[in-house]
């Protein structure tokens, strides 16, 4: 998963991602336009459970990147950015009397004209292909009807989730990086006097208080803490609602030496599950065999679910959920 920081200047924006970079002790590369810290989901219970019950020596997380795109960065630049990513990160400042109903609102309707500047451009070349005809026809009529559906939803401020949602439209829209089909997590950065102060709708945390406190010693962080009326760091809870809170979710794999938690996106289906495991397991598929988490947890492990009937095997299209357990079986010699 691919992640993003947005929102408007002055917002905190990079405040919050050294934040992330000294709390999780990782170093971020540079690109030309951005940074990226790659933030890896250790604080997962579930992985560290089944690693107790199934006994295996090794245990490894999943990991996501997030991107903070930096002065020199363009708006255009920037929105090529949002573009290639999975989630949007929009920080909201609640300081200086900002207002972050107005801010999430705005952002809203960017969004919405920056499709729909994308989709109406590509729909005038579409139909001038289906006039013209030849070998270019066929696949402009597949395309017309598609690009006619989002615009209009685009136009009346509507969700695209269920058009998405459709594998074949989903595959026609892949290439447009549609923001409006990107999830968008709020995080309120609030000041130091009210650091609880956010709407209901978004994570409140103060990055510059945080980033402070996450800079010390423990035995000095813990008076400080106190000081400021908090109980602990939210870093921790910040990256799991940025992960979880963008609609992404996790599956489990139990190896002869691990188990392993892997990234999984809405919808995602057996075979794509595979995919992310081994391109050769995507390809010479045969089925998965799934047992939820809760069930391995309370059968005492994998081999005494199945035994008690939690398994069920599937088909490559079947949609995974988060928290299942699975094993690919693929004619792989």
């Amino acid at each position: 998963m691919k992640a993003i920081l947005a929102g408007p200047p002055q917002a905190g924006k990079t405040t919050l991602f050294e934040g992330l970079c000294t709390h999780t002790g990782g170093r971020f590369a540079t690109a030309s336009t951005h940074h990226i810290l790659n933030i890896t989901l250790s604080s997962d219970e579930r992985l560290a459970r089944l690693k107790e019950i199934t006994a295996r020596p090794n245990a490894v997380p999943a990991r996501f990147s997030l991107a903070d795109p930096t002065p020199a960065a363009s708006e255009g630049q920037k929105t090529a950015l949002m573009r290639q990513c999975d989630v949007l990160v929009f920080v909201l400042p609640l300081f200086a009397g900002a207002d972050p109903q107005k801010q999430r609102d705005e952002f809203i309707n960017w969004r919405i004209q920056q499709d729909l500047e994308i989709v109406e451009g590509r729909l005038e070349r579409v139909e001038a292909a289906m006039r013209k005809g030849g070998a270019a026809k066929k696949e402009a009529e597949k395309e017309h009807p598609v690009l006619v559906e989002v615009a209009q939803r685009l136009r009346n401020k509507q969700q695209l989730a269920d058009i998405i949602s459709n594998p074949e439209k989903r595959r026609l829209l892949a290439h447009f990086g549609l923001l409006c089909a990107k999830p968008i997590v709020w995080v309120a950065n609030t000041s130091e006097d009210e650091p609880s102060s956010g709407p209901q709708w978004a994570f409140s945390i103060c990055a510059k208080l945080e980033k402070e406190l996450a800079e010390m010693e423990e035995a000095e962080r813990a008076e400080f803490l106190a000081m400021f009326g908090l109980e602990r760091l939210h870093w921790d809870e910040l990256i799991k609602h940025i992960y979880f809170g963008g609609g992404w979710g996790l599956f489990y794999t139990i190896g002869e030496e691990e188990v392993r938690a892997w990234e999984m996106s809405c919808g995602m289906t057996a075979r794509e599950a595979a995919a992310k495991i081994h391109s050769d397991f995507a390809k010479h598929f045969v089925k998965a065999e799934i047992v939820r988490y809760e069930d391995v947890v309370e059968c005492g492990g994998w081999d005494a679910a199945v035994a008690a009937g939690k398994m069920r095997s599937v088909a490559a299209d079947h949609p995974l959920r988060d928290g299942d357990v699975v094993f690919i079986k693929a004619a792989v010699r």
